[in-house]
């Protein structure tokens, strides 16, 4: 069995910039999230509408449940985060804010989803290194060949 590394969001208020908070153009369609809505949901019992989805990550506070759907869907869309993340952020008017904020309230460390995100967060290099260390700082972890930081089986392995 391999771990897939879990990667921590860095604090909430380094997000709090500018560049962070910026919206696209608003989509009344919403297309992208109906996308990812459609290809990841499909099938799910009471599954939200896209135009909900929005006003859910948008919103200033959310119910465990509301919250659980909005973490699913930034998870589904950090699956191809240079299509799908930034197509939410240029195309569906969600901020880096937002997201930041929907992750940091799910305590989400879903790796794809928070290097992505911490990528855009205002902090000074010292204290970034210290929060959030390389991958291959990591005692137990290997590239794997599709690129991956994962656990050894050594480092899994009970003694």
């Amino acid at each position: 069995m391999i771990l897939f590394e879990k990667v921590p969001l860095l604090p909430l208020p380094s997000f709090d910039n500018a560049r962070c908070r910026r919206r696209g153009t608003f989509d009344r369609e919403h297309a992208v999230l109906r996308q990812i809505i459609g290809r990841e949901f499909a099938g799910a019992a009471g599954r939200p509408t896209p135009e909900t989805i929005y006003t859910w990550l948008v919103a200033d506070a959310r119910s465990p449940h509301e919250r659980a759907w909005c973490a699913e869907t930034l998870i589904a869309a950090s699956a191809d985060p240079w299509f799908s993340l930034r197509a939410m952020v240029c195309e569906d008017a969600v901020s880096i804010y937002d997201m930041a904020r929907v992750c940091d309230e799910a305590a989400c460390r879903h790796a794809p989803l928070t290097r992505w995100l911490n990528r855009y967060a205002d902090q000074p290099a010292e204290e970034l290194r210290r929060l959030v260390p390389p991958a291959w700082a990591i005692e137990g972890l290997t590239l794997t060949k599709h690129g991956y930081y994962a656990k050894t089986e050594a480092a899994t392995r009970k003694p």
